[in-house]
């Protein structure tokens, strides 16, 4: 889930995406997602999270917001 938070509560809006998650088990799979994370994160190139990769198979996606979105 995230959400956007604004004091101007007719900005308000969150998206939740739901699914099926497994622990990546294989090695080039789990390095390719670790190497996406520090391309966005450069913080995690010094000092790369530890543990498990956990994939999600997103099913289903759903949100809201406050008010409609104004036209560009």
């Amino acid at each position: 889930m995230v959400d956007g938070y604004d004091e101007a509560w007719d900005r308000l809006w969150w998206v939740r995406a739901a699914g099926t998650s497994r622990t990546v088990e294989d090695a080039n799979e789990s390095a390719g997602a670790l190497a996406a994370l520090t391309t966005k994160y450069p913080q995690y190139v010094a000092s790369p999270p530890d543990g498990p990769v956990v994939a999600i198979e997103v099913t289903e996606i759903t949100g809201w917001q406050a008010a409609p979105i104004a036209t560009r």
